[in-house]
């Protein structure tokens, strides 16, 4: 009898230490699995949605905006400064343009009429010199002047409208 005690108690102690406690084992897996680790879970996927999400699209915010910011002025800036100098380029070539036909059409009539005049009513070598002087001196002095102030006047003007 004290044998069959003997062996009932081992495979007692073999049954509840083997499926009594298997079984335990496993549901305590199953809730730790599910229940803990899946409030684990909840709880860090909050914290990672919240705070390190967070601070990323902080992050990404700050970079975009100097990015696209700094980016934005400086080629805003290089656009003004591209638009002003092809403008004062383009108004200076025009303002050459024009004065070089002021000088040589408009004045050249000018000192051809003034010839003209001078050399019916006074005499031809006072009427050419009156021609070469207008020509040459005072009609160039006007058209340098001109050339200058509208270069200097329209680049201005444009610029505070582009800018």
């Amino acid at each position: 009898m004290l044998i069959f005690n003997i062996y009932l108690s081992i495979y007692l102690y073999l049954y509840v230490f083997y499926y009594v406690n298997f079984s335990i084992s496993i549901y305590l897996s199953i809730y730790v699995f599910y229940y803990v680790n899946f409030s684990i879970s909840i709880y860090l996927s909050i914290y990672v949605f919240y705070y390190v999400n967070f601070s990323i699209s902080i992050y990404l915010s700050i970079y975009l905006f100097i990015y696209v910011v700094f980016y934005y002025v400086l080629f805003s800036i290089y656009l003004s400064i591209y638009l002003s100098m092809y403008f004062i380029m383009l108004i200076f070539s025009i303002s050459i343009y024009l004065s070089i036909y002021v000088f040589y059409y408009v004045n050249f009539s000018i000192s051809i009429y003034l010839s003209i005049y001078v050399f019916y009513y006074v005499n031809f070598s006072i009427s050419i010199y009156l021609s070469i002087y207008v020509f040459y001196y005072v009609n160039f002095s006007i058209s340098i002047y001109l050339s200058i102030y509208l270069s200097i006047y329209l680049s201005i003007y444009l610029c505070i409208l582009l800018c």
